[in-house]
């Protein structure tokens, strides 16, 4: 072997170290401000739980609704940005990288305000009259979170993952300080203003920190690219969130208001426990794609993915394990109002432990462009969960039932997924036009 040859090779171990060093500082940082961050909802969301009781509890449960289903108003342009950001990137496209910037900023901005306004118009026909007020006030708390999740869309698409990890912290830190002292003031609707106030506090602070070097304006047909490209994503998305929100219709239609506020538990360690398996698939999500844009070849994914299941399953296990056997003591000493939703709470936690092979596997299909196999497994898995919720509920099981159906649903969905995926990586490469990279 030649000389130069050892030393390209020595060159190329040594950068790759280097990229893997800087991912691992960029993860114990943000790591460590999501566990921060999440800490500070988790007790929120406890404090706020115990002010308010299990039956307003569960009607701001379904009213959150808004701001997961809300967040696909814009069409899927927000995840066209995401995706194309890295890509063109990797393809040295500067001017391209800035186009599509502005004109997600401006879309996203117009669609959220008419989201917004219909909300208020509509809120005395579609609630009873002593939730109006609180449905208009979770209108103005969608317009803020949408700016927030835009910025964070931008930090995400850059890797800039330093700088959200400030902004989380500044978050944590606001969200206390403003939503717990009007929620005992104003109980749902003081809650739902706090949070509010700290969703704009944290965005104003992430436009500060970045400084948007663009204007947001609308070009049409720059549009239509990106609801092209990010539709299928947003699909996919939304399917996401109807398979991880059907439980609570379910309990809400089925078992009422009330035991939906039991099985609040549930729903609030579910977002809680699996954030930081997240952060670790929104971190390597942007580097897919850039490696993608470089490559077009399914080959130099197989890294990353292989890369996100350890370290997600690693991370989600110790996780899981704390929360199964830490949180019960800590509900009947702190909520005791909420102790019949423990037990679904600990059978939820078991179906989280699959969710590794469904992130790396869904940030693959994503990347390459075969959302439809992604959202064909989140279809065959929405009615399933449906109807196993409603057979336990009617074998007498309860919101025990709902959550038993919830992990026999994710295991499989998981399991899916990982065989689709394990499919296309077998596959030859396929041309660019052929796997619909964006132009």
């Amino acid at each position: 072997m030649s000389i130069a040859a050892s030393l390209s090779k020595l060159e190329l171990l040594r950068m790759e170290r280097l990229r893997a060093s800087k991912l691992f500082r960029e993860f114990v940082l943000f790591g460590s401000s999501t566990i921060l961050y999440q800490a500070s909802r988790f007790i929120v969301l406890l404090v706020v739980a115990s002010i308010v009781g299990p039956r307003d509890f569960g009607i701001w449960n379904l009213l959150n609704l808004v701001l997961v289903y809300g967040a696909y108003a814009p069409l899927g342009v927000g995840n066209g940005m995401n995706r194309d950001v890295p890509l063109f990137k990797g393809r040295g496209n500067v001017n391209k990288v800035r186009e599509v910037r502005s004109v997600s900023a401006g879309f996203i901005g117009l669609s959220t305000m008419i989201i917004a306004a219909c909300l208020v118009l509509i809120a005395p026909f579609v609630v009873d009259s002593s939730t109006v007020l609180a449905l208009r006030l979770v209108s103005g708390l969608f317009l803020v979170f949408q700016l927030y999740n835009f910025c964070q869309i931008y930090l995400v698409s850059d890797s800039r993952f330093d700088q959200m990890s400030y902004q989380q912290i500044a978050f944590a830190v606001l969200l206390p300080a403003v939503a717990i002292p009007l929620a005992y003031k104003w109980k749902l609707n003081g809650f739902i203003v706090g949070q509010g106030f700290a969703y704009l506090a944290a965005a104003l602070f992430m436009a500060k920190m970045v400084g948007f070097n663009f204007k947001p304006h609308l070009d049409w047909p720059e549009v239509r690219r990106l609801i092209r490209v990010g539709l299928p994503i947003a699909a996919v998305g939304l399917s996401y969130g109807l398979l991880t929100t059907v439980d609570r219709w379910v309990v809400q239609k089925y078992l009422g208001t009330t035991q939906l506020g039991y099985y609040s538990l549930t729903i609030v360690v579910g977002s809680v426990v699996t954030m930081l398996p997240k952060v670790l698939s929104d971190q390597i999500y942007p580097r897919m794609a850039e490696t993608y844009g470089n490559t077009s070849d399914y080959r130099s994914l197989k890294r990353w993915i292989v890369g996100q299941i350890i370290s997600t399953g690693a991370v989600l296990s110790l996780v899981v394990m704390v929360a199964f056997f830490a949180l019960p003591p800590l509900v009947r000493v702190a909520l005791p109002a909420y102790q019949p939703g423990i037990l679904p709470m600990r059978i939820s936690l078991i179906g989280f432990l699959f969710l590794p092979l469904a992130g790396a596997f869904g940030n693959f299909l994503n990347t390459v462009s075969k959302q439809m196999y992604y959202l064909a497994v989140q279809l065959f898995a929405i009615p399933l969960e449906i109807i196993l919720s409603i057979l336990l509920i009617r074998l007498g099981m309860g919101i025990e039932g709902v959550a038993l159906a919830m992990a026999i649903t994710s295991f499989l969905y998981c399991f899916a997924l990982f065989l689709v995926g394990m499919r296309m990586l077998r596959q030859h490469p396929l041309p660019c036009a052929e796997v619909g990279c964006a132009e």
